[in-house]
């Protein structure tokens, strides 16, 4: 069942569009807006009052109510859906029983008289008054008709006065004034998107236990076993000797001795375990107190009419995090940053492989080398792009500060982008502020950005880490060869 409001003149001269209201706040109930017949009487008559922001809006409330006469029910949707309101008119013949409480005499009277006469004649009981004043919701509630508030937000913003009048014409002689200087603007971004603040989450390592160390060290022993023997077998010591004849070498062996196969088995092979087991015990440690990076990208634009002289671009950070200029390459994380103590080669005896060079004339008597280097690079010719930022305090490490100066910063043109490195550690929440900051000798204050940057710990699985770093370790030992020329 549809919801009837009845509407006061204020409804066409003082609220937004109907069309656009959000009729949705007071329900998804059908909407029917009844106009009174005051109300009719009143927007025509207002229509005449000059050339005011109420005339005009009664002007176009009188064309639009006309719309409405003119339609073959003599009702108008203004809303399809979300909910339908539909705009009409009370039922032609409908009488209005003076009360002893009602003045018919005065507007406000008549729209209640006329509400509680089409509730009583259409027997209907969601009959309501909508309104922003006081004196109807009073009269209303005085005789048991409900009253529906309109929103504040539904209101046009007040006429400007002759103060309001005076800071528009100011206003626009400031604009007359930022024409003759640079207009610059600064924007943050984080992966092409726009942002005010930055979080980022970071790994949090937590140490392992004793027994889990105890496990993974047995695991690191089991990829990379003692082995029982050394010497190369007399059938590989073939194999290898058949290939050496095939390139025109000569190979000879020496078995290992004695003394360093115990001195692998007793010292260094244990050594190296007790090496894991330690790297181990301090993966956590380690992990945490890694740097982590990531990007974040300030969009500097002049928008103005002229170039920015002798600008100056600076990046400045407080608090627990740091920044640096991007790297050539980008820095790698995970994994790869840690690292295993890698496993001693076992003692196997010295491959050498003997080749005979003869005949060959020494090029070096034939062609002149340093006629072959390139001609050193002269920079007397060259000068600074006047348009272009040049780095003045370039960092690649952590550091606090970065500064760029450009001698012309045009206006009108594409935006630039600085990208930097901000820096922060594993393990820990991290908070601090990034304020860019650009000044010019024409630009009357300098303008700057700052957003605040924190880092959120999320738990990460070191014994997961520890056994993939594991699954690195080399299965089998390298074996040395010395390749040995006559």
């Amino acid at each position: 069942m549809a919801n009837v409001l009845f509407v006061d003149t204020n409804f066409f001269l003082q609220l937004k569009d109907p069309e656009s209201l959000p009729w949705a706040e007071l329900g998804d109930s059908e909407v029917l807006l009844i106009v009174p017949r005051i109300v009719q009487t009143e927007i025509d008559r207002l229509k005449q009052d000059g050339n005011s922001r109420r005339s005009k809006r009664a002007r176009k409330a009188s064309s639009f109510l006309r719309s409405v006469c003119a339609a073959p029910e003599l009702t108008r949707v203004i809303r399809k859906s979300g909910p339908r309101v539909v705009v009409g008119f009370s039922p032609g013949g409908m009488t209005i029983t003076p009360l002893p409480s009602l003045d018919l005499t005065r507007n406000d009277d008549q729209i209640v008289a006329e509400a509680l006469a089409f509730q009583s004649t259409c027997q209907a009981d969601n009959v309501s008054l909508l309104t922003a004043d006081t004196g109807p919701m009073l009269t209303a509630r005085h005789h048991n008709l409900p009253c529906v508030a309109v929103p504040e937000d539904w209101l046009l913003d007040p006429e400007p006065d002759e103060r309001d009048k005076k800071i528009h014409t100011l206003e626009r002689q400031v604009v007359v004034l930022q024409q003759t200087r640079p207009l610059v603007a600064i924007t943050a971004l984080l992966q092409n998107q726009q942002v005010t603040r930055v979080e980022e989450n970071v790994l949090k390592y937590e140490a392992l236990s004793t027994s889990t160390i105890e496990h993974l060290t047995t695991k690191a022993a089991l990829q990379y076993p003692m082995p029982d023997e050394f010497r190369i077998s007399d059938t590989e010591l073939t194999m290898l000797r058949m290939s050496a004849a095939a390139r025109g070498r000569r190979l000879t062996y020496v078995e290992p001795t004695n003394d360093e196969i115990t001195k692998y088995r007793e010292e260094r092979y244990p050594a190296w375990l007790a090496s894991v087991k330690a790297a181990l015990t301090q993966a956590a440690t380690d992990l945490n107190d890694r740097a982590h990076y990531f990007p974040v990208t300030f969009q500097i634009t002049n928008s103005g009419n002229v170039p920015a002289n002798n600008a100056i671009l600076e990046v400045r950070v407080k608090g627990d995090v740091y920044i640096a200029a991007p790297a050539k390459e980008a820095k790698e994380e995970g994994p790869v940053t840690l690292h295993l103590p890698t496993p001693p080669d076992p003692p196997s005896g010295q491959l050498t492989e003997t080749v005979t060079v003869a005949g060959y004339p020494d090029i070096s008597s034939r062609y002149n080398l340093d006629a072959l280097q390139p001609p050193p690079v002269s920079l007397a010719g060259w000068t600074r792009d006047r348009n272009a930022f040049y780095w003045d305090e370039r960092s690649h490490t952590a550091t606090t500060l970065l500064r760029l100066s450009c001698e012309e910063f045009r206006h009108q043109d594409e935006p630039q982008e600085l990208e930097i490195t901000v820096v922060a550690q594993h393990g820990r929440e991290s908070a601090g502020l990034i304020t860019c900051r650009l000044s010019a000798t024409n630009l009357p204050e300098p303008e700057e950005l700052t957003i605040p940057i924190k880092t959120i710990p999320t738990l990460a699985d070191t014994e997961a880490l520890a056994s993939n770093l594991i699954r690195q370790l080399p299965r089998k030992p390298s074996r040395t060869r010395t390749i040995k020329t006559v």
